[in-house]
């Protein structure tokens, strides 16, 4: 009974207009239980079919190689032997999975708000989904950073799990969205633009992340599997650069003119 009338409380709130900073927050605070939730489950069920794997050990020794044993040093870590990079690497794959997905979901939500006619939606409740994608990211970067805070301060060996360095570059990369966030959402909450923006970056990581970690198990030695690597990688850069990065452009630079008074189509001609 108290589950549903949480659920029904949350709803009702993502769906508010006139939702409140705390209230904003409610949902955030959702989000970073339920995330921690799929990324712990994830980790449970991905584990048994990747760690140990072949394919997955071959990638992890061709990652050490490319870059990987410097890795550690440049972000402030000791030195890891190729076995213990190896594990690391199997170790980290379900989560960094389950990263993509937590991404690709965030961006699915604003899906409806870009589309003309938003799903048979009314552009208040497609606009509340967009939001929502700011939301679930949110709550994810914090529970995020508090993983990392407490792997780092909660042990004795922490600083070798989580150097200075790592901190502070992890810090200014999730302070962004949780200090932006719900400004963003009770201000501008309908904006069209604050909805690009959000599956702009949240669609670009999750597809990015699946493209880089499916390379990563290819064999570029192989004909095949480098057709595989340069067709991948040439079709998300197309994607990153020609689709959302110059359409987010043309549609903030367009949206410019219109609210100066001038017709929107003359700010697409000109960029």
């Amino acid at each position: 009974m108290q589950l549903s009338c949480a659920l029904n409380t949350l709803v009702e709130i993502i769906f508010n207009e006139e939702a409140t900073y705390g209230d904003l927050l409610y949902v955030v605070l959702f989000f970073s239980f339920f995330w921690f939730l799929v990324f712990t489950a994830a980790a449970i069920i991905i584990r048994p079919f990747t760690y140990g794997k072949s394919w997955l050990v071959a990638a992890g020794e061709r990652d050490y190689e490319r870059g990987g044993k410097d890795f550690n040093k440049k972000i402030g870590l000791p030195s890891q032997t190729k076995e213990a990079f190896v594990e690391s690497f199997m170790s980290r794959w379900s989560w960094t999975i389950s990263l993509a997905l937590q991404h690709l979901v965030g961006g699915a939500f604003c899906i409806p708000a870009l589309v003309p006619g938003h799903f048979g939606l009314d552009h208040s409740t497609a606009s509340s989904l967009a939001c929502l994608g700011i939301l679930s990211e949110m709550g994810w970067e914090l529970e995020d950073m508090a993983a990392i805070l407490y792997k780092r301060f909660a042990f004795a060996n922490g600083k070798n799990e989580v150097s200075n360095t790592l901190l502070v570059v992890l810090a200014i990369h999730h302070s962004l969205t949780c200090i932006l966030g719900l400004p963003a959402v009770m201000n501008y909450r309908n904006m069209s633009t604050l909805h690009w923006l959000c599956f702009d970056l949240q669609a670009a990581a999750g597809i990015a992340i699946v493209v880089i970690e499916y390379t990563k198990v290819l064999d570029i030695k192989k004909k095949s599997e480098l057709l595989q690597f340069q067709t991948l990688t040439g079709l998300t850069l197309a994607f990153m650069v020609l689709y959302i990065h110059v359409q987010s452009i043309g549609h903030t630079y367009a949206s410019n003119f219109s609210r100066c008074g001038m017709p929107i189509e003359t700010g697409h001609f000109s960029l």
